[in-house]
């Protein structure tokens, strides 16, 4: 944290000294971003925008700031312009399918995060997001897929872990309700990666009631 105070400090003095330099007032907001002053990062990239407005990468720091402070419509705007200045980048559909994902768009996240996954196809972290949507949109088997997918690019990461698990016990919990012979499997597929998310990341208390509660033995 000190560095990026240093630096806040440091690139504040290079625009005083050169108003016009948008390298020094990008360094600049992205300092007072990391430090949590989201005004004074605000301030210096508007300015940066200001200068020039053709820059993908000026918009998307807006737009990470506007999230930063909870401004979710200001940095979908901002994401969407981002975008349209560089209609390839997925980092820039990442956030915004974010975004979007806070806003409750749920279809205009599943697309963002689609598109990033097909661009990256070992991105952890859209797939993880992707699995969630589909989740919230009841599309279980779809929500397994990408949950499926992160995990097997990421064991270790214990949020998909345990979103595969929510998305095995949903299925069981439906074919339960139709007597489907083989809804148990589905119910111990949701217990094993839960129990491996728990071992992950021990620190899950409504997880762990969820699991004793399915899994009364533990």
């Amino acid at each position: 944290m000190e560095d990026y105070n240093s630096a806040a400090k440091a690139y504040s003095r290079a625009c005083s000294l050169d108003p016009q330099n948008t390298s020094a007032l990008c360094n600049a907001a992205e300092s007072y971003y990391k430090i949590g002053d989201y005004e004074s990062a605000l301030e210096f990239g508007k300015t940066a925008k200001d200068l020039d407005p053709t820059d993908s990468e000026i918009e998307k720091m807006m737009g990470d700031i506007y999230t930063a402070r909870k401004d979710t419509e200001l940095a979908m705007e901002s994401y969407k312009k981002a975008l349209e200045l560089d209609g390839s980048d997925p980092n820039i559909m990442f956030s915004l399918g974010a975004a979007y994902l806070q806003a409750g768009k749920l279809e205009e996240a599943r697309a963002m995060f689609e598109s990033v996954t097909t661009i990256e196809p070992q991105n952890t972290l859209a797939f993880r997001h992707l699995g969630y949507v589909y989740l919230k949109l009841r599309e279980i088997d779809l929500a397994l897929g990408a949950y499926s997918k992160a995990v097997a690019i990421s064991p270790d990461d214990w949020r998909a872990q345990k979103g595969l698990g929510v998305a095995y016990m949903m299925k069981y919990r439906i074919q339960k309700s139709f007597d489907t012979p083989d809804s148990n499997d589905l119910k111990q597929q949701a217990l094993d990666h839960w129990n491996e998310s728990l071992n992950l990341n021990p620190a899950q208390d409504n997880l762990l009631k969820l699991y004793r509660k399915y899994n009364p033995s533990k």
